[in-house]
Order: structure tokens, then C-alpha cells, then sequence
């Protein structure tokens, strides 16, 4: 990291129980224009989107996963003829309103239509997650990080492609009583907007109807661009500050992107037209009505309504290793053992933990001697490990299907990489 360039500042956002609370911040047009010093960086800069053919080794069953997974779409780049990035060969969905727009080649392409022909767009992608420190008196900080989607994916990964943007305020109550009211909790929510609100303004002020945007300057070169929030990524709490939608699961309509019933969440058989998908217009009409709690929405307004050409509701995603590692897939183990268990008792889970720990050493692979029952806190990296070797484990314990399901995971953990 450049420390000569890490100059953060302090900007006053309230008073709360007579106490001051700042969001320490880097200016996001500084953390951008950090980014693109990097000579690795630029050189890897790309502008311009080019819709290119999909790959022929798409199963069915992939492209309907990629058909429901919409955080897998992203636009495809090319900066000049001899310079093609592919990002990802991923095929066009057919029903494109049903599953969202923001993260489909066309999306880039009407963004683009409605700018100037002259400009270029600045995919912003944020990180934001909540993190108790190890050194500062054990401290909880808020923090927020930007990268850039025209940056491309196997680059933006490593740690140089991405800026801290800054630390939000995290607000303290003075009991437990006000800490669980109301007024607390919209001025929890309000202070986070308001706080995203000043980091963000600097991108989107000028970006009027006249249309200034800003000017940045990469390879000793001045381009004309106009920010656009591609994605933000973030664990389920964030999720829900970020599209102020109810945190509790036992809400009505606890998903951030539709308007499905909790009892309808599980239900495969349910139709398109039986599904309503949140947006800016019929969320803003329940705040403006003042009946945000039938769509299980926190009375406060979003900063988001007001960023041109997002759909926050759709942006919003969650990151892969709370999602799939310690969400979807830690279910799917707990499940397996249930299902066997109710099959025939204890002893085709027994057999589970016998197998693993027959497994042989191999490098880049972690054993598990006492199966796993030994582990009282499965990690990331356990789980990793063990979609490595569950495929055999569980093969012919029930029947077929159980070690096809663990097939079929594998194949799309792969993708989500």
C-alpha cells in the first residue's frame, strides 16, 4: 500500500447521549485516483462494454443456476481490439426483467445510451462489513471498501485493487431499553445513510442533466466518466442496513429482493407472476404512504433512491463466504446428517465420521482424525476441505441422489469462483 497517499480525515456526523460521533474517511475520489496510480492497474483499465459469444460448455443445469444467481452477471469490456478481457462466458438470459437487469450485459450497454457518447462509466463496486479489532481495546469498527469493475476479475482480487474508503460511526445506547425502541433503531439507520451519503456525494453531485461527471486521469490521459454503483457486497446484516429492509428472518417478507411471503420462500414451484421484486418505485410508494411495515421495509429513506441507474435491491449481494460457506452449505451438511439419521439412526452417521477418517494424507488437504463430530467450530477453510472428500463420503450411504446433490454443489461452488 502507497502510505504516503493513506491521509484520512474526520467529518462530524452527530450528537447522540451527549457524545460525538465521526465517520473517518479517505475522499473516494482520492481512493479511486489511488487505484489507478497503480501502473498494474491501468495497464489492466478497461473502458468500453462488448457483448461476446457465450461458451459451449455450458450445461443446462449451469446456465440455470447462472439464470438464478443473478450477482453472477457482469458486463463485458474491451479497451481496444488487440486488448479483450473476458470476464466471464456467461450466456444471456432470456428473461431479463424476471431476474433483475443490473447484472446483465445490457444493463452496461443502456447505462452507457444514457450518457454522453464521449464518456465513459466508472462500475463502482463497495465492501462493507462490521469487524472487531485486535489491537484498539478490542474495539468494533464499521468499515467500507471500494474497487472497480473495470478492473478485471482475476486483478481486482488481489489486495492492491481495493481501497478502505473509511470507518462509519457506530452508534451506543445508554441501555437496554432504548436500545431496542424504535427511535433508536431508525437513528441507527439514518446515521448510515447519512454517512454513505457524504463518502458517495462527490461522485454523483455533478452528474446532472447537463451531465458533468468527473474526470480522472489514467496513463497521463484525462477520461470524462460517470459513476455508477455496480455492486455492493456485504454479509445479511449489511444487507439489510444497505436496502433498510427487517433484519429478523420471522418478518413477513424477510427477503431484500422481493416481495415473497416467508411461508412462500421455500416453495420451487412458485410462479413468476406470483413473485413481486423490490425496486425504487414501489418501495418509495410504501414510504410515501407511510406503510413501509407491510412490506417489512424500516421507515427511513434511502440513500440509494436517489443514485441514477441502480437498483439497490438487486446490487446488494451477499458475500460467497457467508452465502455458500457458513450459509447454504454448513445447512446442507446439518441436513445430510438429519436426513440419515431419521433413515436409520445413528449408525449412518457413524459411518460418515468412520470414512473420513480413513481418508489419507495428501498435501493441501486437511484430515479430520475423529470425524466430524470433532469439530466444535467448522471454519471456512474446514468446510473447503471437506467439499473436497464429501462427494465419496456420502456415496451409497442413502442412495444416489444424496452424493449427486453434493456433485451438483461442487460444480457451482466452482462457478461462484
Amino acid at each position: 500500500m502507497n502510505l504516503s497517499r493513506l491521509l484520512y480525515y474526520k467529518h462530524h456526523i452527530l450528537v447522540h447521549n451527549n457524545k460525538e460521533y465521526f465517520i473517518n474517511y479517505q475522499p473516494v475520489i482520492k481512493c479511486i485516483e489511488n487505484l489507478l496510480s497503480n501502473p498494474e492497474i491501468s495497464q489492466l483499465f478497461v473502458y468500453n462494454y462488448k457483448k461476446l459469444e457465450p461458451s459451449k460448455s455450458f450445461t443446462p443445469i449451469t446456465f440455470k443456476y447462472l439464470q438464478y444467481k443473478r450477482n453472477i452477471y457482469e458486463g463485458y469490456w474491451y479497451r481496444k481490439p488487440s486488448f479483450l478481457l473476458i470476464k466471464r462466458n456467461t450466456p444471456e438470459i432470456e428473461n431479463e426483467q424476471s431476474y433483475g437487469k443490473q447484472y446483465t450485459g445490457n444493463w452496461w450497454k443502456k447505462v452507457k445510451e444514457s450518457i454522453s457518447s464521449v464518456a465513459y462509466i466508472l462500475s463502482i463496486i463497495l465492501y462493507s462489513d462490521v469487524t472487531t479489532t485486535d489491537t484498539l481495546d478490542k474495539e468494533s469498527f464499521h468499515f467500507i471498501y471500494i474497487s472497480l469493475g473495470n478492473i478485471s476479475t482475476w486483478r481486482r482480487n488481489k489486495e492492491d485493487a481495493k481501497q478502505l474508503l473509511g470507518y462509519f460511526p457506530i452508534l451506543s445506547a445508554k441501555d437496554e431499553k432504548e436500545k431496542k425502541s424504535s427511535e433508536f433503531k431508525k437513528l441507527v439507520y439514518e446515521t448510515f445513510h447519512n454517512s454513505i451519503k457524504f463518502l458517495l456525494d462527490p461522485l454523483f453531485t455533478n452528474d446532472n442533466d447537463d451531465g458533468n461527471g468527473i474526470e480522472l486521469k489514467i496513463d497521463n490521459e484525462i477520461f470524462w466518466f460517470f459513476s455508477r454503483v455496480f455492486t455492493i457486497i456485504c454479509d445479511w446484516p449489511e444487507v439489510c442496513t444497505f436496502s433498510l429492509t427487517y433484519k429478523s428472518t420471522n418478518s413477513n417478507y424477510p427477503c431484500h429482493f422481493c416481495l415473497v411471503s416467508k411461508e412462500n420462500l421455500n416453495n420451487t414451484c412458485l410462479r413468476d407472476d406470483q413473485m413481486i421484486l423490490r425496486n425504487k418505485e414501489n418501495m418509495l410508494q410504501y414510504y410515501n404512504n407511510g406503510t413501509t411495515e407491510k412490506a417489512s421495509l424500516e421507515p427511513v429513506f434511502n440513500y440509494f433512491w436517489n443514485i441514477p441507474n441502480i437498483n439497490v435491491y438487486v446490487t446488494t449481494v451477499l458475500d460467497r463466504m457467508h452465502h455458500l460457506d457458513l450459509g447454504l452449505y454448513c445447512y446442507q451438511i446439518e441436513f445430510t446428517k438429519k436426513l440419515l439419521f431419521e433413515a436409520e439412526g445413528r449408525s449412518l452417521v457413524d459411518k460418515i465420521n468412520r470414512r473420513i477418517t480413513l481418508i489419507l494424507r495428501h498435501p493441501e488437504l486437511k484430515i479430520f482424525l475423529g470425524g466430524l463430530q470433532s469439530i466444535i467450530l467448522l471454519t471456512v477453510d474446514n468446510y473447503i476441505n471437506i467439499m473436497k472428500v464429501i462427494v465419496f463420503v456420502v456415496d451409497d450411504l442413502l442412495n444416489k441422489d444424496l452424493s449427486e446433490v453434493y456433485v451438483k454443489w461442487n460444480e457451482m461452488y466452482l462457478l461462484s469462483q
